[in-house]
C-alpha cells in the first residue's frame, strides 16, 4: 500500500517506530485497568461498616491491596458494581508486555472476586462482563519537532501553530492513587501543530496519547475528546498533504 501522507493512530506509536524514529517511554508507566461489571449480590444487603472492616484485614492480610481500587474506598467501588483496580503496566508496545499486563489484569480480578465471596451477601458475586484487552493510558509517546509542557498546558498557553482545544485536567493515574491537577477557571489549553510530527519526519504524523507532550501532559490529553480532535487535525491535514 503506498500513501502520500500516513497518520499513526495506534497509541503505541507502532508506525512510527517501524518508520525509524525516536520515540519515548517511561521507565514507569501509568497503570492500566481491565473495565469490569458485577454482579450476584443486592447492594442494600451488604452491611456498609462490616465490609469496610473485612476489607481493611483483607487488605492487612495482603489479600488486596490499595491498587485494586486505585486507592479508592473498597465498598464504594463494590456498590458501583466495577472493580476499578490498578494493574502494572509493562512496555505494552511490545507483544510480550501486552500479554502480561492482559494476563495480570484477569489475575488481579479473580483473587478480588475471590476475596470478596468470604463476606456474608456476597457469595454470589461475578463478573456480568469485562472488556476484552486492558486500557493503557500510557506507553510511547513521539519525539516532536515541538513538546507541549506542563506548565504551558495549565496556563492555556496559545501557540503560533495552535490547532486544538484541550479542556481536562491533569488526570495521572499512580499505583496507590490519583494525581490531579484541576484547570482554573477560563484556562482552556491548546496544543501545537508541531506537537503531532515526528522530529525531522516528513509526510508522518501522529493521532492521540503518543504526541509529543510531557508525562502530565499526556495524563491530560489521553482521554476521547482531546484524542478525536488530534485525529480531525491529523486527518484534514494528511487530506491536504495528498492534494498539494
Amino acid at each position: 500500500i503506498e500513501t502520500k501522507c500516513l497518520i499513526d493512530a495506534t497509541g503505541d506509536a507502532n508506525a512510527v517506530s517501524l518508520a525509524g524514529f525516536k520515540v519515548e517511554k517511561r521507565q514507569t508507566l501509568q497503570p492500566a485497568t481491565l473495565i469490569n461489571n458485577l454482579d450476584g449480590f443486592i447492594p442494600q444487603n451488604i452491611d456498609k461498616e462490616k465490609f469496610i472492616a473485612f476489607a481493611k484485614e483483607q487488605q492487612d492480610l495482603g489479600n488486596l491491596k490499595k491498587e485494586d481500587t486505585q486507592g479508592g474506598n473498597y465498598y464504594d467501588h463494590l456498590m458501583a458494581k466495577r472493580i476499578s483496580m490498578h494493574i502494572y503496566c509493562p512496555d505494552t508496545t511490545t507483544s510480550e508486555g501486552k500479554s502480561e499486563l492482559e494476563i495480570n489484569a484477569r489475575q488481579t480480578l479473580n483473587r478480588i472476586i475471590n476475596v470478596y465471596r468470604q463476606f456474608n451477601g456476597l457469595e454470589n458475586l461475578h463478573v456480568k462482563d469485562f472488556a476484552f484487552e486492558c486500557g493503557v493510558r500510557e506507553s510511547a509517546t513521539v519525539i516532536g519537532e515541538y513538546k507541549t509542557t506542563t506548565a504551558e498546558y495549565l496556563s492555556g498557553k496559545v501557540y503560533k501553530d495552535s490547532v486544538w482545544y484541550a479542556y481536562y485536567p491533569i488526570d495521572e493515574h499512580l499505583p496507590t492513587g490519583i494525581k490531579k491537577i484541576h484547570l482554573e477557571d477560563g484556562i482552556t489549553p491548546t496544543i501545537p501543530y508541531s506537537s503531532l510530527i515526528p522530529k525531522g519526519s516528513k509526510r508522518i504524523l501522529v493521532a492521540g496519547k503518543i504526541i509529543s507532550a510531557e508525562p502530565d501532559v499526556t495524563s491530560a490529553i489521553r482521554v476521547q475528546a482531546p484524542c478525536m480532535a488530534t485525529g480531525q487535525v491529523a486527518g484534514v491535514s494528511a487530506a491536504l498533504c495528498s492534494k498539494k
